[in-house]
């Protein structure tokens, strides 16, 4: 409460009506009193933020005009949206595989605005059908991720499924849409739809309800199924996501975990921060200095920008609906990484790995997209089991303060070997008495689900129980890529 002499009062209460202390203070002793550390920032956005494929961080800093601002590292940029567009009250926004905003006015039906940052325009539709059917084009490639977003699906041949906030089913076959409720679908239950809608292995439009997969067909309707996981019930998908710490590092049971798009760790424990790699955490505070974290907030995700400056949203146990953003500023010179990659008459590839980094060093690399590796010293690595094509492989490296480069280093390789040869030395693999050898086997398979598919039902049928027991379960998961992707 303000004070005529310009001082705020400042009460605090227990959890009943009785007031425990009060004191009066002018606001710029407040301010005096909390310097945080150079290099650290805090900031409070009226949503989550969300990353598009280029690291830059999109959110909402303002509710006083219609623009969301974009953080490319550097600098942020307001970027105009529809006037009748309030920043305070609609339901959800998005980025999708071209790097568009996409912005849900309501939970059910309402208007959609996808913002085209490149062009510098807006497309504005009905509602989020005619928004999906008019991206039927790019559709083999086309993806929305956001915060609780609307997970839609596509088939090769043209149909669109999802269910909306509101937990209604949306189908298009192609020509028409058409909408269910969840009691339109079961009759018998009042169960709601549990989990985005999707495509199960037969290719027809499903939902999950009561631990059951309903399916429907132009020519039976709704009719229960053999069940399927689909893309996850709600509970897994809203559930805090807990990542253990990475093997090796000396808090073993932090109160909390996150992993960035590079693929370091960042933990809290007892009032600090640390990041974090297979093997070595480092704590980013001096012991007992006065920082954000002194406060036992938890870590809930974690953004690195382009220039390397990490936006790490945190939460505060006692009241986990208040978020705020700790911003840690990348110190510099961070790290740069050089990548060459060759291929060997056998189809494995070896990649040497090089930094500007004076002192020890550490690199990390992902092939395709993939999952980023854990970190090694070493300066060459040897790369096997890639299928046959084109192939892009990135690589990082990380210094002694565990900073990573931002801008990975990238070479393409192809790669020309006999495939058939390749996925039955792959099986073969699969009995190894290393274990790590047979998951490696599992992930190269399901990279080349359509031949695979066939030569693992072939060898099942001559295989020993232990290996039967990974051939089975390469089988559940080349069909789950392709029940989900709709391709083998």
């Amino acid at each position: 409460m303000a004070l005529p002499d310009g001082r705020l009062l400042l009460v605090a209460e227990t959890s009943g009506s009785m007031a425990c202390g009060s004191t009066a203070v002018m606001p710029k002793d407040l301010l005096a009193s909390f310097q945080p550390p150079a290099g650290v920032q805090t900031l409070n956005p009226l949503r989550v933020f969300v990353p598009d494929h280029h690291g830059h961080i999109w959110g909402f800093l303002s509710a006083e005009r219609p623009v969301i601002s974009e953080w490319d590292g550097k600098n942020w940029t307001d970027h105009a949206l529809p006037e009748d567009f309030d920043p305070l009250n609609f339901w959800n926004f998005g980025v999708d595989s071209q790097d568009r905003i996409w912005l849900l006015y309501s939970r059910c039906k309402g208007t959609v605005a996808i913002l085209s940052p490149q062009r510098g325009i807006v497309e504005t539709y009905p509602d989020l059908s005619d928004a999906l059917q008019a991206q039927l084009p790019i559709r083999a490639s086309f993806q929305v991720q956001g915060n609780l977003f609307t997970v839609p699906t596509f088939t090769p041949d043209g149909q669109i499924g999802y269910r909306d906030g509101c937990g209604q089913a949306h189908y298009f076959d192609g020509e028409a849409w058409q909408i269910w409720k969840p009691q339109d679908i079961d009759t018998s239950q009042k169960r709601p739809i549990d989990g985005p809608a999707f495509f199960d292995r037969a290719g027809n439009f499903a939902v999950n309800m009561g631990e059951k997969t309903w399916e429907y067909t132009k020519a039976a309707g709704w009719r229960t199924t053999s069940f399927e996981r689909g893309y996850g019930n709600d509970q897994e998908r809203t559930a805090p996501h807990s990542l253990p710490p990475p093997p090796g590092c000396e808090i073993s049971v932090p109160e909390s975990v996150a992993q960035d798009r590079l693929g370091t760790y960042w933990l809290t424990f007892r009032g600090q921060l640390y990041r974090a790699i297979p093997g070595l955490c480092t704590p980013q505070f001096v012991s007992g200095q006065h920082q954000p974290f002194s406060d036992s907030r938890t870590i809930k995700t974690a953004l690195i920008d382009p220039q390397g400056n990490a936006f790490l949203e945190t939460h505060f146990p006692a009241h986990p609906d208040v978020g705020e953003y700790v911003i840690l500023n990348a110190l510099t010179p961070l790290p740069q990484t050089k990548v060459r990659a060759s291929v060997e008459t056998s189809g494995s590839v070896t990649l040497h790995f090089e930094t500007q980094v004076k002192g020890k060093a550490w690199f990390t690399w992902r092939a395709d997209g993939g999952a980023w590796t854990d970190p090694t010293e070493s300066t060459e690595t040897t790369v096997n089991w890639l299928a046959n094509g084109k192939h892009r492989i990135e690589a990082a490296a990380l210094d002694e303060r565990l900073q990573i480069d931002p801008t990975p280093a990238a070479a393409e390789v192809e790669i020309q070997i006999d495939a058939q040869k390749q996925v039955a030395a792959l099986i073969e693999q699969l009995k190894n008495s290393d274990y790590s050898r047979r998951d490696a086997a599992v992930a190269a398979l399901i990279r080349q689900p359509a031949l695979a598919l066939p030569l693992l039902q072939s060898a099942r049928e001559k295989a020993g129980p232990d290996q039967r027991w990974w051939i089975d379960a390469a089988i559940q998961q080349i069909k789950e890529k392709v029940a989900k992707t709709g391709r083998p």
